[in-house]
């Protein structure tokens, strides 16, 4: 509930008219909003997350079940789709670009957004997340993992904010990309966390997800998450996460380190008009 009205204001603008949703038992509210939305198709699931391939299980389930053939952005409540500094275009005008004419998938990357002063500022009260989470480390992703794709050999990319937060992490942690936007077929193959697809044409240009993790919401999730131990490696990353706030640190921003997200350089040659 904390990020969906933000996540919903954010994609109507960007003439979305339909949202399939996945609501996995949540005891927040969730499941009462979403039901009043309108353009809202829900579906409540109760089998485990971990076991789900991290969620992809139901996402493919819908998708195979109403958007074969079609483009469909899979995205989670926290992750805003952006490709232009100043949003103008609508989703269906990018798709329609030649840079997708031919391709069944977009890699999106999973751009860590954060305050500048302390999580618990961030509450997203006032205007959207973008206002008041906009910055990023200068250098977001990491291209040294051990990671490849599954499937194809796929390259693969890591957080560079998350290996800072949490040192000394197996380079492989923390993979920030995902093909999250899809024109469907049956014959896909889609990895745990939907981070690489096998056997579709993937488009050449990329996208990115502005990504709100951190926020004032985060210890309260970071508990949650750990207490559920749904996530990968029984919620490693969420206890590792718990150990850094209660060690009392609750400001990312680092002056030697951190930009307004649209002044960092991987972000400014993604971003068009």
């Amino acid at each position: 509930m904390f990020m969906l009205p933000h996540f919903l204001a954010h994609y109507r603008k960007l003439g979305v008219e339909a949202f399939l949703i996945a609501d996995n038992c949540s005891n927040d509210g969730t499941l009462e909003y979403l039901a009043q939305q309108p353009d809202v198709a829900l579906f409540s699931v109760d089998t485990d997350y971990r076991l789900s391939q991290y969620g992809v299980a139901w996402q493919q389930a819908m998708m195979a079940a109403f958007r074969v053939g079609k483009w469909s952005l899979v995205a989670d409540a926290d992750e805003l789709l952006v490709w232009q500094e100043k949003q103008s275009q609508t989703l269906a005008q990018l798709l329609n670009h030649s840079d997708f004419e031919t391709a069944e998938a977009i890699r999106v990357f999973m751009l860590d957004m954060y305050p500048q002063g302390p999580l618990e500022d961030a509450d997203f009260a006032q205007g959207t997340p973008f206002d008041q989470a906009g910055y990023a480390d200068r250098v977001p992703f990491l291209a040294n993992t051990l990671a490849r794709g599954p499937f194809a050999d796929q390259r693969c990319w890591t957080s560079a904010l998350r290996h800072r937060l949490i040192a000394g992490s197996h380079r492989s942690m923390f993979v920030a990309q995902k093909l999250a936007l899809l024109r469907y077929q049956p014959w896909m193959r889609l990895s745990a966390g939907l981070h690489f697809v096998g056997d579709a044409r993937i488009a050449p240009r990329e996208l990115l997800f502005a990504h709100f993790k951190y926020n004032t919401d985060f210890r309260r999730k970071a508990q949650a998450e750990v207490l559920r131990g749904q996530h990968f490696n029984n919620a490693e990353e969420y206890r590792k996460y718990l150990a850094l706030v209660s060690e009392g640190r609750s400001v990312i921003f680092d002056p030697d380190l951190s930009q307004k997200w649209t002044d960092v350089p991987f972000v400014r040659r993604r971003l068009r008009g």
